[in-house]
């Protein structure tokens, strides 16, 4: 498919006028930026204060190799370890306190982009956007595919509100509804009355 045939304009979904909920009595357009939920950005506090604390003291460690030679090999490793995981969970504090999901003419952007991916509708191969009664916890909601990458590319499980699922859904079923990825045999009944049938 030619990339014009990606680039519907100002393209407007059904929205109602309350946060999130897609429905018919007003107009939603892009751009579209979707912030990460409530509970994604209390995780990312709970992040943030670990990363605070563990490159506090990995850096103390660190900074006392010099002064006790008889332990220097152990302190340095410790505090690199320390040090280290410290990293690891500011990224994290990061990702979740910044996150956000874009959406634009030019494509789908996970925010930050230095822990994200940015994807160009023309080159956007298949789409999977799961109900917010998917049985299984912890698996991502939103998964996306591009052309000529094999890799998966998602969005963090408690990331997005249910409501913002819907949008993400109409959203991405407005630029490229051929490319919806509807195989998932896990959804039941149940989640199907609330969520909407994902087969129609």
């Amino acid at each position: 498919m030619s990339e014009g045939a990606w680039d519907l304009g100002p393209q407007a979904f059904p929205a109602n006028a309350g946060p999130g909920l897609l429905a018919a009595d007003s107009r939603l357009t892009l751009p579209v930026s979707l912030g990460f939920s409530k509970q994604c950005r209390a995780v990312g506090f709970l992040n943030a204060g670990a990363a605070a604390f563990l490159l506090a003291v990995g850096l103390f460690l660190l900074s006392q190799v010099g002064s006790t030679p008889s332990v220097a090999v152990q302190l340095c490793a410790v505090g690199m370890l320390l040090t280290g995981a410290g990293l690891g969970f500011a990224h994290q504090a990061a990702r979740r306190l910044l996150g956000a999901l874009a959406f634009d003419r030019g494509g789908v952007t996970l925010l930050p982009t230095y822990a994200g991916f940015d994807i160009p509708w023309s080159r956007l191969s298949r789409w999977e956007v799961r109900g917010p009664s998917f049985p299984i916890t912890g698996l991502p909601m939103v998964r996306l595919w591009a052309e000529e990458n094999p890799a998966e590319f998602s969005v963090p499980a408690e990331a997005l509100t249910a409501h913002d699922l819907m949008n993400v859904r109409q959203i991405l079923r407005a630029y490229a509804p051929d490319r919806e990825r509807r195989s998932d045999p896990f959804i039941t009944r149940a989640a199907a009355d609330r969520w909407g049938d994902l087969s129609a």
